[in-house]
């Protein structure tokens, strides 16, 4: 398949990962122009047209199968794919999770999670919490329980995914600390498992205790270990392979005077056997402010957002070294963004810049910017709104090819109809 894409005056044309044959040329023609480029390993591809050159564009290429395709390419315009103001959300939505047909959201707010339909976004049911429980992060993945971290009551609470009922709550020790943090909690047959930012005072710098991920029996509702990690600040458990796990800690991260972000000390990934419960991995990372950790499974490779900046990092998840570090970032958004999620579609890494407002592509062959499907950078909720909507967390449908936003500071879900 191939796009056309017109975006802030840009043209290119770009085909999707698999469409031809890797390192082979694709020869696009324009009237009496002809313009070549070589298709990725991937079999994606993309070339920028010159100024004045407009449809219609014939793509010949040769697929990976060997068929030699001549083909008109489709006009795609990605900002008019873009619905800003899909549906609303409560007050201050911090997480959302797109599960069996359902959109959750934890509203923090609104002290509740709401559960609606994905298809005629009618609200299905509402998990109403205490007062002041401000809901943080979600774990949904089947149909018979859910999992909301809440950071305001220091709780972890399970409710039924279909009509919001609450099952059991369980009050998470702060023993004496300032802001225990529970992050986004991941869960299997048997265990949760929850991150701890375990911040023992507020300031410049703020003060940790060492991060936890404390480990909660589903059947008895009580936590059955404590997990004491390397680093600072942990903030999402992720499923790594074959009954493991990872969690990344960001590190002492701090704000100055201006209120812009720090951290004096190291990020750290550490993997966890889901069996024993215990730490089999420790990574130091350096002081990148790490968080986000999505898994490439095919690239037996770890992506890592930042919450210091724009940088995107990666770890080799084999040999277990760093092959975009400190030293040799991903720059992907500005020094004064971070990058709030992560995702892979179409084998492009999609990333939201939540100072920025706006989603990246990246190709994860050679991390340059601009991949499929978006040569550009797509500006959510900025421009000619004035005001900052804050693209957060992702959601992304397969089957209907859509693309989810929650926007945390505009209260709303974006939606974006992918190519």
């Amino acid at each position: 398949i191939c796009a056309y894409v017109a975006q802030s005056g840009a043209t290119s044309v770009v085909g999707a990962p698999g469409t031809a044959r890797g390192d082979r040329p694709v020869t696009i023609i324009a009237g009496t122009k002809v313009f070549v480029v070589s298709a990725k390993s991937d079999g994606s591809f993309e070339y920028e047209l010159p100024a004045g050159i407009a449809p219609p564009v014939q793509v010949n290429f040769t697929t990976p199968s060997g068929e030699v395709k001549n083909l008109a390419a489709s006009t795609f315009n990605a900002e008019a794919h873009l619905k800003r103001n899909y549906f609303t959300t409560g007050q201050a939505p911090n997480d959302m999770v797109l599960a069996q047909g359902k959109f959750y959201i934890a509203n923090s707010m609104d002290n509740n999670v709401q559960i609606r339909d994905a298809t005629t976004l009618e609200s299905v049911a509402t998990l109403a919490l205490p007062e002041y429980a401000s809901p943080s992060y979600l774990f949904v993945s089947h149909s018979t329980t859910g999992f909301v971290t809440c950071n305001g009551n220091n709780t972890l609470v399970a409710f039924n995914p279909n009509d919001g009922s609450e099952l059991w709550t369980l009050e998470l020790p702060s023993e004496g600390l300032a802001f225990l943090g529970p992050g986004k909690p991941y869960a299997n047959g048997s265990y949760v498992f929850v991150p701890l930012a375990n911040i023992e005072s507020f300031g410049d710098p703020s003060t940790y205790r060492k991060a936890e991920v404390f480990v909660v029996s589903i059947a008895t509702h009580e936590i059955e270990k404590r997990i004491t990690l390397a680093g600072e600040d942990a903030l999402e458990v992720a499923r790594l392979r074959g009954g493991q796990l990872v969690v990344v800690e960001a590190g002492n991260l701090s704000f100055d005077e201006n209120w812009q972000p720090y951290t004096t000390t190291s990020s750290y990934l550490e993997v966890i056997d889901e069996a024993s419960k215990q730490v089999v991995r420790t990574l130091d990372l350096g002081a990148i402010g790490a968080a986000r950790p999505l898994v490439d499974v095919a690239r037996n490779r770890i992506y890592l957002a930042s919450l210091l900046n724009g940088n995107l990092y990666t770890v080799n998840s084999i040999n277990w070294t760093m092959e975009r570090g400190e030293g040799n970032p991903v720059i992907v958004g500005a020094q004064t963004s971070y990058l709030a999620d992560l995702m892979l579609i179409d084998d492009s890494i999609i990333a939201s810049s939540f100072n920025e407002d706006r989603l990246y592509a990246i190709s994860p062959l050679d991390f340059a910017m601009g991949a499929w499907p978006l040569p550009e950078p797509l500006d959510i909720g900025s421009g000619e709104e004035g005001f900052l909507a804050g693209a957060q967390r992702l959601a992304w449908d397969q089957d209907s090819r859509e693309l989810y936003i929650l926007q945390g500071l505009a209260n709303r879900v974006g939606r974006f109809d992918m190519p």
